[in-house]
């Protein structure tokens, strides 16, 4: 008797390792779906638009992108990537350093930084010195997910910008 009961132990639990890869990927699903569709983040404001190393040639530049978590489950949000624009011209691409969690319902900011060439708006100095707004701009994609699980979405951002940070 005693001997059938091993068996039949022996037995469970090695059909129960055979199936363990399938009973991780069901429970692994089951708890990434029972979240339910991640939303993307509602864009809310640009700020702090510095620029850093002001050179002709090339100049630092970096920003915060206010945004907001409309999940009611917190995320993650990596490799944000950017084209940056003043006045509708292309001055380089702007990029996120870190990865950031988000918790559910709140707002964040993500800081963009890189390297912008000045030499495109020293084509025409005088008519954006004498502007009192510029238009700012970026447009790219970001990475926002779950427990390792990242769905690209793509963005488009802008907002006028006071010239008073240049005089």
């Amino acid at each position: 008797m005693e001997k059938k009961f091993m068996l039949i132990c022996m037995s469970i639990n090695f059909s129960m390792i055979k199936h363990l890869p399938v009973l991780l990927l069901i429970l692994s699903c089951s708890i990434l779906f029972s979240c339910g569709k991640i939303q993307e983040p509602e864009f809310r404001s640009v700020k702090n638009f510095n620029v850093e190393n002001a050179g002709i040639d090339s100049s630092g530049v970096s920003l915060d992108v206010e945004l907001f978590n409309p999940n009611n489950f917190g995320v993650n949000l990596k490799e944000t990537v950017g084209d940056f624009y003043v006045d509708n011209i292309y001055l380089g691409r702007l990029e996120q350093d870190t990865t950031i969690s988000i918790s559910a319902n709140s707002s964040f900011i993500v800081r963009l930084k890189g390297n912008v060439l000045m030499r495109e708006l020293l084509k025409n100095p005088v008519a954006i010195l004498l502007q009192k707004e510029v238009l700012l701009r970026a447009e790219g994609s970001t990475k926002l997910g779950k427990a390792g699980f990242f769905k690209t979405y793509p963005f488009n951002i802008q907002q006028k910008q006071s010239m008073d940070f240049l005089r």
